[in-house]
């Protein structure tokens, strides 16, 4: 049996900026088509060279970390119920996703 990963933004990162050499040496023994991104964590990397100072040369870190593997897409009434929740405990001073 064949182990699937979902990679969380703070693994992404480490992977792109080659250290830990720990989460690296795991990450090359992995074949590509076992490890996926949510679009969320895809959103939050892009999020985070979009704020850097080198955004062309991030840009090409996060397209070559992202041409093997899978993005996993949400649709709309998922992201429609994350939006609702989330003002929701905004509202009530419960702040998520900072």
């Amino acid at each position: 049996m064949i182990n699937n990963y979902i990679l969380d933004t703070n693994i992404c990162i480490y992977i792109i900026n080659q250290s830990p050499q720990n989460v690296l040496k795991k990450f090359h023994e992995l074949d590509y088509r076992q490890i996926s991104i949510s679009i969320i964590t895809y959103g939050e990397l892009f999020y985070g060279i979009s704020k850097g100072h080198n955004f062309a040369k991030s840009k090409i870190s996060l397209d070559k970390f992202t041409q093997n593997i899978r993005i996993i897409p949400i649709d709309s009434d998922v992201a429609k119920h994350y939006g609702d929740i989330r003002a929701k405990l905004s509202k009530q001073g419960n702040i998520i996703g900072n």
